[in-house]
Order: structure tokens, then sequence, then C-alpha cells
């Protein structure tokens, strides 16, 4: 798992991507939950990663992430595109958006 966060972390840097590292928990377990969004917030602020838990079918949202989110750095990349906490964000806003819209298409296909 290393070797692949570090060639990410690379990639990352060179072509200025975000990477989503994605935990799942019971978002009814808050203990569970705890626990997950400290450790995936954790390991993804070690590699400059966005972070995000949720429940396995990424049909609610955990409102518990926030608190978890680290203030990360602005840092310098190759490609010279600056990367903060406000791109985090608006990146995870915009991942649950098309999540809930894939969902919702896939529903209504169903019902037809």
């Amino acid at each position: 798992m290393i070797n692949v966060a570090e060639k990410l972390r690379k990639l990352s840097r060179k072509y200025g991507i975000i990477v989503l590292a994605l935990g799942y928990a019971d978002l009814n377990n808050k203990t569970m939950l705890n626990e997950y969004c400290k450790y995936v917030s954790n390991l993804a602020s070690e590699y400059g990663f966005v972070s995000y838990v949720g429940n396995i079918y990424l049909d609610e949202i955990n409102a518990m992430y926030l608190s978890f989110i680290k203030d990360y750095s602005v840092e310098e990349r190759e490609s010279e595109q600056k990367v903060g906490y406000v791109n985090n964000v608006y990146f995870l806003v915009l991942a649950t958006a098309i999540i809930f819209i894939m969902v919702f298409i896939v529903i209504w296909l169903r019902k037809k």
C-alpha cells in the first residue's frame, strides 16, 4: 500500500491531480466512525490526499468528516498548481454530488 501511495503522491505532484482516500464505516456507529475518520484522515494527510469516510453505499453524507479534514499546507507542485484546503473541500463536494447523481440514475433506470 505504501508503494502505491508514494506513486500516487508523485503523480499528484507532477500533474496537479487530487487523490481521494475513501474509507467505509457504519455511519450509525459513532465509535467506529470516529476511529475510521481519524485513521483515514491521518493516512491521507501523510501523503497530501483528500480523505472521506462514508457508508458502503455512499448514499448518506457523513457530516462528521469536516472535523477530521486537516488544513493541508499549500504545496507548490511541479505543475505550479497550488493545492490547499479549499480545493480539497470543493473536490469532495463535487465527488459526492457525482456519486448521488449516479445512484439516482441507476434507481431511475431500474424503475423503468
